[in-house]
């Protein structure tokens, strides 16, 4: 009985990463899509309405990917930085958005997350506004 209380909470929590990264990758499709399209863009032998054309509908893959990566964020909490740069779009230029969604997407692809930072990172750091010992 205590290994099905203890073990439902542990298998539910497995089916919510498998939606999350299912999600993160049908996202990340439209990423991929938006990261050829600016690619394509800024070649230069690519006429200037073309290249207009093509960053326009970068964005729209981009803003089409920021729901489905924020159901996956809900799922499972790794996927959260890949939303977080999604919803960017609004107010930085996708461009500047590039490294870091090729990065998320690439975690996504691969199942690799880097570790969350131990308890001894930023030691010594004190944070903003808070008063030093002097």
């Amino acid at each position: 009985m205590a290994l099905l209380l203890f073990g439902l909470p542990l298998g539910a929590s497995a089916c919510g990463n498998a939606n999350g990264t299912a999600l993160a990758k049908q996202a990340c499709g439209h990423v991929d899509k938006a990261l050829h399209l600016l690619s394509a863009a800024g070649e230069p032998s690519t006429a200037a309405a073309t290249a207009t054309e093509d960053r326009a509908a970068a964005v729209a893959e981009l803003r089409v990917a920021l729901p489905i990566a924020a159901q996956a964020a809900a799922e499972a909490a790794q996927f959260a930085p890949l939303a977080t740069t999604l919803s960017e779009t609004n107010r930085v230029a996708a461009t500047v958005l590039v490294p870091a969604l090729s990065q998320q997407c690439f975690a996504a692809s691969t199942g690799f997350f880097a570790p969350p930072p131990s308890g001894a990172t930023g030691a010594g750091v004190p944070p903003p506004g808070a008063q030093t010992g002097s």
